[in-house]
């Protein structure tokens, strides 16, 4: 919204694709990709077996597949709409903005504070519940509030919510157990975290209905759905 109030769409399309482009270059100079006999290894045991789809579709993979998905779908039902209800109660649409992406901000704490207890614990599955548990409630209240709650909601789901992403590829490994399928795998989760972006996107305005109008309807599906998928990802076993 800020940038959009200073240049217009044209503008803040320009900008973004810069920006873009500026980090593909940065990326592409700075980073470099180490080699070795101990990377090749994965590829060579890949590569001596033929690899199967069925490994990802066994029990306890796709329960961590749909604890994810609902990650993200929740994620995405408030940046898509979060702001839309907020204008349509009187909020600015730059402080609109703001607080719907205050989550993605406070990722910045979060994300290095989960990984570090992650390691200090040596488990990932109670900091990947406790992110889990909170999406849904979170997402019920940026749907439908914007007093002191709607800014409880945005800390809370960006101080715990967003750790769930570190806890997801932390733990990936151990929950599908075979190293040298995670190259595939990589490009199965983001499937499912792609997946979880459309539904989210999708499912809102079907819920709100024609009128754009019913928010505690599509807040309280979004946190019973949220709800499912921390239930989901309880039964599923890590290692």
């Amino acid at each position: 919204p800020t940038l959009y109030a200073a240049t217009g769409f044209v503008g803040v399309w320009v900008i973004y694709a810069a920006v873009a482009v500026i980090f593909a270059i940065i990326v592409a100079v700075i980073v470099k990709f180490p080699g070795g006999e101990a990377l090749d290894a994965p590829k060579a045991a890949a590569s001596e077996e033929k690899v199967s789809y069925s490994e990802f579709v066994k029990p306890n993979i796709l329960l961590f597949f749909f604890a994810f998905l609902v990650f993200n779908l929740t994620l995405l039902a408030v940046l898509g709409f979060a702001p839309t209800f907020m204008q349509q109660q009187g909020v600015d649409p730059t402080l609109s903005g703001f607080v719907s992406t205050l989550p993605m901000l406070l990722a910045v704490i979060s994300s290095p504070l989960f990984g570090s207890l992650s390691d200090k614990m040596g488990r990932c599955k109670p900091l990947y519940l406790l992110a889990m548990v909170v999406m849904g409630p979170c997402t019920l209240i940026l749907l439908t509030q914007t007093g002191p709650l709607m800014w409880v909601g945005a800390i809370v789901m960006g101080l715990v919510g967003l750790g769930g992403p570190v806890m997801c590829l932390t733990s990936y490994i151990n929950v599908l157990g075979r190293p040298e399928l995670m190259s595939i795998g990589m490009g199965v989760l983001m499937l499912v975290q792609s997946l979880g972006q459309f539904l989210g996107t999708w499912l809102v305005p079907m819920l709100l209905g024609p009128e754009m109008s019913s928010w505690m309807f599509a807040g309280i599906v979004m946190c019973i759905i949220g709800l499912i998928g921390t239930g989901a990802l309880a039964l599923c076993k890590f290692k």
